[in-house]
């Protein structure tokens, strides 16, 4: 399968998402290939809007901040492309009538539909005057301006809606009969309201009726719906208001809720994945074999063995996609099955595998899954091929050449207890700009924790924020701007492709006209050799061929190598590749002949071990013509 040009699949209702595809059957049993959206864009995230049939709608986020919004009322389906002007956007969340826009400004930016018939809908958008909101038209959230209130993330139920601001407080909006609006009473508040404070991340899940939220001192908050026990609560109320604490320790006998990597509640229970990629679940007994409400988080067995990733929730269905691209589902469903698997079950109580369209089986990166009421669509994204690589060897700890110090203590034994983290000094002083001794003082002085430095350590090796406010801590702390400007990964390896200082390793390639006779008895002539400075982490980081060259140095190479079997490839070609694995595009000069780079690299993946998604063929062959 190509991977560079996604693949958008959608299941479930025709009359919902249905114009997407050509097919004439009324439902959508199996995986079918979209035919509206452009399989060649470059897809960040797909939303299903409004579940009413009789105007379903969803949103592609493309790259570029591209946003194209899909109407499907009449009988051909219309496209509006949106976008906001000298803003870039960093999170789009749905719920039923409005999509939420974030830019990493802070601001927010709402699509909403405000002349629906139903009125109570025009509750879930905080606007002034929500009637005269438009699905195609993102207004600025005046409230969050006017009180200069900047956001770093939402969390959106069905029509209840969660805004974390930067200096870590929570606020609410939208539907709050069940007490979801954690603001003490059981009632509808448009107008967002603050609920709590010191907050670190929140959690949610489609069609919902209830929050989760963790605090910085790494504390369990609950609130909202709790039949079926679904809040982990021991209690016998069925609506609470305000947050209340959950014994997270206790219930999942760890140690704390800072492993926590996904919580995710739907309709009659709630799913956590904790470290270690265990899998708990709380609420409604149908997933425990019995029909007994369960208060207290119990390990779902079923995935002792599987490595799950990712959870998403579609009204009484959850996914569940593991490590492999596997994907499952677990729970209730109608009409609406994911899959013809699914069609004469009516309640699974067990989790089932999935099966996926013929070309994601060999799928090497990750697929995403947009869950709506009546439809599910699942799709590929353009992976950043230097970022999965990085990530791989920051999950590996391999190569490191240093170690960063840390200081902690434990509650049982108050004195400090050092600890080491491996790193790799090159991307540290890369990304950061500082160098590492700098760097160590800064964080000892902070006393950083061992979590929150390995939250950092992700944004320093593949660009991933996973907690904003640890993030934003360190980088106030290393008086480094935060938000870091965009592209910044990229920009860096452009730095230090152009860095040539700092590259440590020279490769050697014989000059064509040279004497292999005296080259093979060690001449020791400059001019018989080109020589490429590179830097040794870049190379084995990116290609397997360099990785088993570098693993095999002996001392007197070790910061020179010479090629001796480079089958014949010019100089030219070996640079430009090499180029390619700094920024992982294809440039040629006026002076390169294409068609002897594109002879000479055509059978690059293979024979320099490249990552199987590797997009080099597609850039080599786009150069060409």
């Amino acid at each position: 399968m190509d991977t560079h040009n996604p693949k958008v699949y959608v299941s479930g209702y025709k009359q919902d998402l249905g114009k997407l595809v050509d097919q004439k059957n009324s439902n959508l049993p199996c995986w079918t290939l979209t035919t509206k959206i452009k399989q060649t864009d470059k897809i960040k995230k797909i939303l299903i809007g409004n579940a009413v049939l009789d105007d379903p709608h969803l949103l592609v986020w493309k790259e570029n901040d591209q946003l194209d919004l899909f109407f499907f009322k009449s009988n051909d389906q219309k496209c509006f492309r949106i976008s906001i002007q000298n803003e870039e956007i960093k999170k789009i969340q749905n719920g039923q009538e409005v999509y939420f826009i974030l830019t990493k400004s802070g601001k927010v930016y709402c699509l909403a539909s405000g002349n629906n018939k139903s009125k109570i809908l025009t509750i879930e958008i905080p606007l002034k005057d929500p009637e005269n909101s438009s699905l195609n038209k993102p207004r600025l959230v005046n409230y969050f301006e006017e009180n200069n209130i900047f956001i770093d993330s939402i969390s959106i139920t069905s029509f209840t809606n969660y805004f974390l601001s930067q200096k870590g407080k929570l606020y609410s909006s939208g539907f709050g009969d069940n007490g979801q609006c954690g603001n003490g009473l059981k009632k509808h508040q448009r107008i967002p309201i603050l609920i709590a404070e010191n907050v670190r991340r929140v959690f949610t899940g489609s069609r919902s009726r209830n929050f989760f939220y963790t605090t910085a001192n790494n504390e369990l908050f609950a609130c909202g719906a709790n039949d079926y026990g679904k809040l982990g609560i021991s209690s016998n109320e069925i609506e609470i208001s305000t947050p209340q604490k959950i014994d997270f320790q206790t219930d999942l006998n760890i140690d704390y809720t800072s492993q926590i990597l996904k919580l995710t509640p739907n309709r009659d229970n709630t799913f956590v994945i904790t470290s270690g990629y265990k899998i708990f679940c709380c609420g409604c007994g149908g997933f425990y074999q019995d029909r007994i409400s369960h208060t207290k988080f119990a390990e779902i067995v079923y995935f002792k063995n599987t490595k799950i990733t990712k959870i998403k929730a579609k009204d009484n269905m959850i996914f569940f996609q593991s490590s492999i691209n596997e994907l499952y589902g677990l729970g209730y469903h109608h009409e609406n099955y994911p899959t013809e698997q699914f069609k004469n079950i009516k309640n699974h109580k067990i989790p089932i595998k999935i099966n996926l369209p013929e070309d994601f089986t060999d799928l090497n990166s990750p697929f995403k899954i947009a869950c709506g009421i009546y439809s599910t669509i699942i799709y590929t994204t353009q992976d950043n091929i230097i970022k999965n690589d990085f990530k791989k060897i920051f999950e590996s700890k391999q190569y490191c050449d240093q170690n960063i110090i840390i200081n902690s203590k434990s509650d049982e034994n108050k004195n400090s207890n050092t600890e080491q983290i491996p790193i790799h000094k090159l991307l540290i002083e890369l990304r950061t700009g500082l160098k590492i001794d700098f760097f160590q003082k800064i964080i000892t002085e902070k006393q950083f924790t061992k979590e929150e430095i390995n939250i950092f350590l992700k944004w320093v090796y593949c660009d991933c924020v996973v907690d904003a406010n640890v993030i934003k801590r360190i980088f106030s702390s290393l008086e480094l701007n935060y938000p870091p400007p965009r592209n910044s990964f990229e920009n860096d390896f452009l730095k230090l492709y152009n860095d040539h200082d700092s590259k440590d390793f020279a490769l050697l390639i014989k000059n064509e006209d040279a004497d292999e006779e005296e080259t093979l008895q060690g001449s020791e002539n400059d001019d018989e050799f080109e020589e490429i400075a590179v830097h040794k982490l870049v190379l084995l980081s990116r290609c397997g061929l360099f990785r088993d060259l570098f693993e095999n140095l002996n001392e007197k190479e070790k910061h020179i190598k010479q090629i001796k079997d480079y089958s014949g490839k010019s100089i030219e070609s070996l640079e430009i590749f090499i180029k390619y694995l700094y920024l992982n595009k294809i440039e040629l000069t006026a002076d390169d002949d294409p068609d002897l780079i594109f002879e000479e690299l055509e059978d690059a993946t293979e024979y320099y071990q490249l990552n199987v998604k590797s997009n080099l063929i597609q850039q080599l062959r786009k150069n060409k013509k």
